[in-house]
């Protein structure tokens, strides 16, 4: 599930920070890293499965398989298109403009399709990265400003919205919402603390007069049923870790992407007041060679 988790986020990173650098100047082709998805389907799948799990049940039954093919059809249908144009020489990507346009169809229907469900926010990511390459090539043929201003809207309801999917998640793959220890006294010594799961006991109580060695008793209580449930916390804290590491990043590069477009016809970019602050969160490093069941992103140096 871990390795699930790295992986998805991992693909829209990466094409987010090559969208920065193609907006940098550097060659689309080369700015896109030559990533493969070689099973869309089972990418979107694992994609949503690492998450799933700590969404509300109401949305895992909103996520039908028909709304799961629509995602696969609309990100087949950019991966090929974009990479159809990348590959062309820059005096024939003109006469294939409708690559582009087919191609910003889709990931207009794709971003906010996929914002509605919060366990498909790393396709959302992914998708918006693709959008980024693509509103930047459009501007690339043209030098029409429109096509970057005209996103400014999209980008807005992305960054609240998504802020928004991550602070859920985030706060339901946190231990301390599913693991809690109760204390409590009986009588007048009987000082007695308790391990619970989602409000299930999940160690037997313990026991102790109002001290122990001269130490509070429920903060020795309450350490040792730390320890003995850290097997289930631990990795709980480190994937709610990865997880919050790779939205806010996520989140981050998008904007930084876009503000570089903006900045490119003379303005800047910066979310709307409602927008929640990112957290806190390290830098995570896109690997070179991405591996999923069934999917290959590959990534240039």
């Amino acid at each position: 599930m871990e390795e699930l988790a790295a992986v998805a986020a991992f693909v829209g990173m990466a094409l987010l920070q090559g969208a920065i650098s193609y907006v940098g100047g550097q060659m689309m082709s080369n700015a896109l890293g030559d990533p493969t998805i070689t099973d869309v389907k089972t990418w979107i799948e694992n994609a949503v499965a690492e998450i799933e799990a700590f969404v509300s049940a109401e949305l895992r039954r909103q996520l039908d398989e028909k709304v799961l093919e629509q995602m696969r059809a609309n990100l087949q249908g950019i991966v090929t298109d974009i990479y159809q144009y990348a590959s062309l020489d820059p005096s024939n990507r003109k006469q294939n403009r409708y690559l582009l346009e087919t191609c910003d169809t889709t990931t207009a229907a794709l971003v906010p399709l996929s914002l509605n469900y919060d366990q498909a926010l790393f396709v959302t990511t992914t998708a918006m990265a693709y959008r980024l390459f693509n509103l930047y090539a459009l501007y690339e043929l043209d030098n029409d400003p429109g096509h970057i201003r005209s996103a400014r809207p999209m980008m807005d309801d992305f960054v609240v919205r998504s802020a928004a999917i991550r602070n859920r998640v985030e706060m339901q793959m946190s231990p301390a919402t599913h693991f809690k220890i109760n204390c409590s006294i009986k009588g007048e010594t009987d000082y007695t603390c308790i391990g619970l799961q989602d409000g299930q006991p999940i160690t037997p109580p313990y026991h102790a007069p109002p001290t122990i060695n001269g130490k509070d008793s429920f903060q020795v209580m309450r350490d040792s049923i730390k320890q003995r449930m850290a097997p289930l916390t631990d990795p709980m804290q480190r994937r709610h870790d990865d997880f919050l590491t790779s939205a806010n990043n996520s989140i981050q590069l998008a904007i930084e992407c876009f503000d570089k477009m903006c900045r490119k016809i003379g303005d800047t970019y910066s979310p709307p007041p409602n927008f929640t602050a990112l957290s806190s969160a390290e830098v995570a490093v896109v690997p070179a060679m991405l591996v999923m069941p069934g999917a290959i992103i590959a990534r240039s140096q």
